[in-house]
């Protein structure tokens, strides 16, 4: 070999190495090699490997390269649950159906023991929740999924809720508020029973407990009936306490009625016109048996024409209106006993706010 060629294979040396042979690769048996270069990153501790993101598995750090983990499984066995793993939560969701989009879930989406997942009890209704308003609707709503509740009606401030305000339940029961009568603050669930033909403690009764021993006084004349005994409160128009009426057909026969010029047992002792005296008159305009309420009387023994012994009409000039006269649903006190009370049914009168 020349000078020259020496020369060349040394300075090919130099510059490639000791061998022309491209060098085998690595199979990546070697401790503290990556199997696959440019896969994985090197580490010392799990915490290099932490890329933040939950749902591609929790990363660790295995002979000096970091290793991926195992997606999670979100499935929870629920059919009706949606499953999705969130990175933004660090961990799976399992969301209830909301198909009103109230932003409650269901209550029909049950687990595998039956409870209910979701609270919505109308998944079709975005006005009923838990925590919506509850109203007093004549449709009986439960706005708030909570049968117990009702609207906030109590017009008599009594601090019992109407019974106009009421629930139906998902089986069909229909709860309503205990106030029976929302008109009245001296009814309700609370209030004791009075005689008064009112259901005062709302129980469905009334005047039970409290009535007495009564008589019908047909001609109103404060005295009853021996005959027609009955049980009722005193005070209400056309009965007595009073069971001592020798003709209850006439205001001008009862214990109470002094003598006078007429020639009949007017104070049912069995004598006639004993002692007998003027007695006081009262204008009845209106010829129906009854004289005018606060009208001067007219003090005479013997009967006066379109006279009455009994000053107790409050309208002389409607033959309709007297004490003797049928209460009827028109706004008027037909009985004359101050009252617009006609009753169309328990606690239900024709004029109940009193307007």
């Amino acid at each position: 070999m020349t000078h020259a060629a020496s020369c060349l294979l040394l300075l090919a040396h130099l510059l490639f190495g000791c061998s022309a042979e491209p060098a085998p690769p690595d199979g990546g048996d070697d401790a503290g090699t990556a199997p696959d270069a440019g896969a994985a990153e090197p580490c010392t501790t799990p915490s290099d490997c932490d890329d933040g993101l939950f749902c591609n598995g929790q990363e660790s750090c295995s002979e000096g390269f970091c290793r991926a983990g195992e997606t999670p499984d979100c499935d929870d066995g629920v059919a009706c649950t949606r499953d999705v793993c969130s990175d933004a939560r660090g961990a799976c969701r399992n969301i209830v159906p909301d198909a009103d989009g109230d932003g409650v879930g269901t209550a029909a989406c049950v687990d595998a023991a039956g409870a209910p997942l979701g609270q919505d009890c109308d998944d079709a209704n975005p006005a009923r929740f838990p925590g919506a308003e509850e109203l007093c609707d004549t449709a009986d709503l439960d706005e708030d999924c909570d049968p117990s509740t009702f609207g906030p009606l109590d017009l008599d401030g009594d601090r019992y809720r109407s019974s106009a305000c009421c629930n139906v339940e998902a089986d069909g029961t229909r709860r309503c508020g205990e106030d029976c009568d929302d008109s009245r603050a001296q009814v309700s669930p609370a209030s004791t029973e009075a005689c008064d033909g009112f259901d005062n403690d709302c129980d469905g009764r009334v005047d039970e407990g409290v009535g007495g021993a009564l008589f019908v006084d047909a001609d109103r004349d404060g005295h009853g009936d021996p005959a027609a005994p009955m049980s009722g409160c005193s005070g209400r128009v056309g009965l007595s306490v009073l069971d001592d009426d020798c003709d209850d057909t006439s205001a001008a026969r009862n214990p109470g009625q002094p003598e006078f010029c007429d020639v009949v047992d007017n104070d049912c002792d069995a004598r006639v016109d004993e002692m007998a005296a003027p007695v006081p008159w009262y204008p009845d305009r209106d010829g129906d048996g009854f004289g005018a309420r606060g009208a001067t009387p007219t003090a005479s023994c013997a009967p006066l024409a379109a006279h009455s012994l009994l000053g107790t009409d409050c309208d002389d000039g409607s033959a309709a209106r007297n004490p003797a006269a049928a209460e009827r649903c028109n706004g008027r006190d037909d009985d004359c006993n101050d009252l617009a009370y006609f009753f169309l049914g328990v606690n239900d009168t024709e004029d109940d706010d009193g307007d």
